[in-house]
């Protein structure tokens, strides 16, 4: 049973971005600029179900390898083979992006689709400017204060129930069986990966009201409403995902004290429910939205931009001064690795990220 659930996984990611083609931009699917003439063209159709198909079959070959390791190797090594596994299915996604973009690129530049193309540039190239700015969204605070109160009562919780905790508990980072004694670096130690999440994901959401969306080409106004839409359902999704992380987190956490210890099948399952469901209805709800709000055929068309893009997602320009630009893939900002500052920025945040979910279990 454990093998097949963990074959299971691989069919998390081609369902997440299933979701995509409502996300992307319309000028933009598969990471290629595309003129509102030819957004419905059937090639762009061929592209998305290139991905999709692609994505799928990756996740079928590479789930039938887990489950057959699983029946012929040892759990350990199993558990390893599973987790290269994943990861290369996440790496995966980068180059079958890539690859499915292809069939739009080449049928663009054989009908040569720009050249008629009424492109509108906003004032400035600098994100930001009154041309092109988009309002703020607010940190949903509550939701986030709710989070660190779930994780401080979690913590309250072990700290009044020490005497209660069996001297061996299950290895949070072992095998399924695996035990380690019982110390405050093993009992909190999830508590303080929790806490950092919770600040990680608090980042994030600052980072997303201190930079809206802005537009670096002329939009209409139909677009803009569905980008602020989005970009407010995204606050207040990113702050529900974090209480339910935390709720999930701390399921765990109480997992290894009883009365929950009788119970751990059952407060395992509810624990990985509150750490799955949310993305999947995160998802749901950012489609739709988008949906809501269809844009009007009369867009202006942005830039032909294909030159500045690598592998179509990542914005590569040493000449354009902006550290941010508009995504190519779902809702927000992307970095411009051509900019030294955006690179710094972006290398700063994982240090963070690395920093706020690992330093705290040093101390103990």
């Amino acid at each position: 049973m454990s093998t097949v659930l963990s074959a299971l996984l691989f069919a998390i990611i081609p369902l997440l971005w299933l979701s995509l083609p409502a996300l992307v931009p319309h000028n933009s699917p598969l990471g290629v600029s595309v003129p509102v003439a030819h957004r419905d063209d059937p090639v762009v159709g061929v592209g998305w179900r290139r991905f999709h198909t692609t994505n799928a079959v990756v996740a079928v070959v590479l789930a039938a390898v887990v489950v057959v390791c699983g029946l012929v190797l040892p759990e350990h090594q199993a558990v390893v083979v599973l987790s290269v596994l994943v990861m290369v299915q996440v790496l995966s996604l980068v180059p079958i992006w890539w690859w499915a973009g292809q069939v739009i690129r080449r049928e663009k530049a054989k009908k040569n689709w720009f050249e008629d193309a009424r492109v509108e540039v906003a004032g400035s190239l600098t994100p930001g400017t009154p041309a092109n700015a988009m309002p703020r969204v607010p940190v949903p605070w509550p939701l986030y204060v709710g989070a660190y109160a779930v994780t401080a009562l979690t913590a309250l919780v072990l700290w009044l129930r020490w005497d209660a905790i069996p001297a061996s508990i299950p290895d949070p980072d072992g095998t399924a069986g695996a035990v380690v004694a019982k110390s405050v670096s093993t009992v909190f130690g999830p508590v303080f990966f929790t806490l950092g999440l919770v600040t990680v994901l608090l980042l994030a959401a600052v980072v997303v009201a201190f930079n809206p969306g802005r537009f670096r080409t002329a939009t209409s106004p139909s677009a803009r409403l569905r980008a602020g839409l989005l970009f407010e359902a995204l606050q207040q999704d990113l702050g529900w995902v974090t209480v339910c992380y935390s709720l999930g987190l701390s399921a765990l956490t109480l997992s290894v004290m009883p009365p929950f210890a009788d119970a751990t099948n059952a407060v395992t399952f509810v624990g990985m429910a509150l750490l799955l469901a949310p993305i999947a209805a995160m998802l749901a709800h950012m489609v739709r939205v988008a949906r809501s709000v269809p844009v009007n055929p009369d867009d202006a068309d942005g830039r032909n931009q294909d030159e500045f893009y690598r592998l179509g997602l990542f914005y590569v320009n040493k000449n354009d001064p902006a550290m941010f630009v508009d995504r190519r893939a779902g809702v927000g900002l992307d970095i411009n690795w051509g900019n030294p500052r955006g690179v710094l920025l972006a290398l700063g945040f994982f240090v963070a990220v690395v920093v706020l979910i690992s330093l705290p279990a040093f101390f103990w």
